[in-house]
């Protein structure tokens, strides 16, 4: 039963930060969906990029971006509660989904991991410390509806993402009627 178990977590979360698996975290944020429809409840997704991060990378080595992302999960988990989902989507960039969470709640909830990664000291390994940033995409919605699932929702956060990071990254932008493709 303990290798199952192992077996399960394994295949379902990401090695490296112990965050969702991309795949986990796209069926599991199917069935919340289906689940939040069932209920009339709200849903906001945020897509998170850590800011320069192939600058960390290259300056400091694959070692100490392994530490930001790590770290990065750990600071995320302790502003979530425990029904939110975590997940990597691949490289420095990472997906949340807050369900029951109004827009306003969704958006503080952005702001606060910005601003806490913002704050954290990530030491150097000689000597010295550094500071990274991150950019937020967030699509909020009130009711989920039939037309509501994984895919559009991340596709929408992802939109607002670019425009975080088009805009001078750290920071968190909202999908709306301003960021329609034309626009941007």
């Amino acid at each position: 039963m303990q290798v199952l178990t192992k077996l399960n977590h394994a295949v379902n979360h990401d090695f490296l930060t112990g965050a969702l698996a991309r795949r986990a975290l796209m069926e599991r944020g199917e069935k919340l969906l289906t689940r939040l429809e069932e209920e009339g409840q709200s849903v906001a997704v945020l897509m998170c990029d850590i800011d320069h991060f192939k600058t960390v990378n290259d300056r400091y080595g694959h070692a100490q971006g392994d530490v930001v992302l790590q770290e990065f999960v750990v600071l995320a988990r302790d502003a979530l509660r425990p029904e939110d989902l975590l997940g990597r989507m691949g490289g420095e960039e990472f997906a949340i989904l807050l369900p029951r969470t109004t827009h306003e709640q969704a958006l503080a909830v952005a702001q606060r991991l910005c601003e806490r990664l913002r704050q954290h000291s990530f030491p150097l390994p000689n000597q010295g410390q550094m500071h990274i940033t991150l950019s937020i995409g967030m699509h909020s919605v009130s009711s989920i509806g039939p037309q509501d699932h994984m895919e559009q929702l991340l596709s929408k956060a992802d939109e607002a993402l670019y425009v975080a990071k088009n805009s001078g990254r750290n920071q968190v932008r909202q999908y709306g009627p301003m960021l329609a493709p034309s626009a941007i």
